[in-house]
């Protein structure tokens, strides 16, 4: 099975609804609707699985997950926006993910489907047999999301991203002084090396629970400043009570925050910690 995401970018303006029926998108890459004016932006991106169609080698040609999303879905976000004052970022995602899941359903029944899998009015194949919706989404900042697993629909994950400078030095007191030269090069530096560490924090609850504010934005990043971002950030991670007889790999790091930030959450449960040492080494941990 192979997975095919795509992300769709828009912008809530005050002419949403409107603009959804009228406009096009020009510039997919920048956003949809387009325009000058001060208005939230957001990014939606769904997943699919399924085998590739053996012809064109697609799982899905992305312009059908666009159309989908852009007028299914965005008319979905247009009616909530109608109906309520405030429109909750959890209500916004379980209606996107019910909406793009029948539609996705229905694009494959079979009145619409030949062959291996839907076809456009080209004649072109869409999509391949038995395509799935598995992941939806939602992208609030380019820091914080929301996330649904349509094998789980009740629940969503809420993920925050963080940020800590700290020195640290690879070294196993087990090791000799050539043994630990050779396995950890540069990084056994007797002064230590640092890196610009990110830190994802994902958190699960039930949509109905978040909805009722299980998790408090606030209070949950104030948890996270004072149990991870104050007592490392500038600090040498060799030096922390935390670390004492551990070697501070990017693994460890990860399992020690992990330990630090278990149970501290009330209604809502710690599903992942993810550290990024650099953009392209970092290591995840989801408890034992």
């Amino acid at each position: 099975m192979v997975k095919l995401t795509r992300e769709v970018r828009f912008s809530l303006t005050s002419d949403f609804k409107h603009e959804i029926a009228s406009a096009s998108a020009v510039n997919s890459w920048g956003g949809w609707p387009g325009g000058l004016v001060i208005a939230p932006f957001l990014a939606l991106r769904v997943t699919v699985a399924g085998e590739p169609d053996p012809v064109t080698g697609m799982l899905c040609n992305i312009s059908l997950i666009d159309r989908v999303v852009r007028t299914a879905g965005f008319r979905a976000i247009a009616d909530m926006m109608t109906e309520a004052n405030e429109l909750h970022a959890t209500s916004l995602l379980t209606k996107l993910a019910q909406v793009l899941q029948q539609e996705f359903a229905a694009a494959q029944t079979p009145a619409s489907t030949t062959g291996s899998g839907g076809e456009s009015p080209t004649g072109l194949v869409e999509f391949a047999a038995d395509l799935q919706l598995t992941t939806v989404e939602l992208r609030l900042t380019p820091t914080l999301k929301l996330e649904m697993n349509m094998q789980t629909p009740g629940r969503v994950l809420l993920t925050q991203q963080f940020e800590f400078s700290a020195a640290h030095r690879l070294q196993c007191d087990d090791y000799s002084d050539a043994e630990n030269h050779r396995v950890f090069g540069k990084c056994n530096n007797p002064n230590g090396h640092g890196h610009n560490y990110v830190l994802d924090v994902t958190l699960t609850s039930t949509a109905d629970k978040l909805r009722g504010r299980a998790i408090n934005l606030e209070e949950f990043e104030n948890i996270v400043r004072r149990e991870v971002i104050d007592p490392y950030d500038h600090e040498h991670l060799n030096c922390e009570d935390d670390f004492a007889g551990m070697n501070p790999t990017v693994e460890n790091i990860a399992m020690v925050i992990w330990r630090k930030l278990h149970g501290q959450f009330g209604e809502a449960s710690l599903h992942r910690i993810r550290v990024y040492e650099t953009s392209k080494t970092m290591a995840e941990y989801e408890g034992e």
